[in-house]
């Protein structure tokens, strides 16, 4: 076989012809394709060796939509080439689902995200009860961990100039209180985080 190992012994008269094992040699991960040496009409000592193919496997990297973003044809055993980090706005890409590494079969990986962002700075909208408006504050990367996190209320006083802004929302809104103005009424508000590249 491929690793040396002796499948059959078998003495042949001159000019006759060797009759090769039965069943044919299996090798997982590979197709047998015959022998490596003609083994009809022998005159003198052969060692036949088998040879085998690999099998190719299908390894699909899909999007968190099941998308196709890449496929690639792995050879068994081998590890696939995984593509470039998937971008989805307005979550991070955790990694990948399916250990992709020492392939032995058909694969399907999958995008795995969290809510959340990463090398973003962000705006917020404010709505108050007592009417509403639009503010525009910019944030630090722990900060917006902090709203995107585990939801605890947010305080926040407005000093910030009015404005709008069409950025893709994080579905993730943040309730809380302020002091609405030099009156001192505190009034309720939420704030939903916008993304800007």
């Amino acid at each position: 076989d491929y690793d040396g190992t002796v499948l059959k012994t078998e003495s042949v008269g001159e000019g006759n012809d060797a009759v090769p094992p039965t069943p044919e040699p299996t090798r997982a991960g590979y197709t047998f394709t015959g022998w490596d040496t003609d083994y009809t009409n022998v005159i003198s000592d052969l060692t036949v060796t088998a040879e085998y193919n690999p099998i190719g496997y299908t390894v699909r990297f899909v999007d968190y939509d099941d998308s196709l973003i890449v496929e690639k044809i792995v050879e068994y055993g081998l590890s696939a080439t995984p593509p470039s980090d998937p971008i989805r706005t307005g979550y991070v890409f955790e990694g990948w689902d399916t250990d992709y590494t020492n392939v032995t079969s058909d694969l399907i990986v999958k995008a795995e995200y969290s809510v959340g962002v990463v090398g973003y700075e962000a705006r917020n909208v404010q709505t108050w009860s007592t009417g509403w408006w639009i503010f525009t504050t910019y944030y630090t990367r722990a900060e917006i961990y902090i709203f995107l996190g585990d939801g605890t209320e947010y305080n926040h006083g407005y000093e910030t100039e009015s404005s709008s802004w069409d950025y893709p929302t994080i579905d993730r809104t943040i309730n809380g209180t302020a002091i609405a103005d030099s009156t001192g009424e505190e009034v309720n508000y939420s704030v939903n985080i916008y993304v800007e590249p």
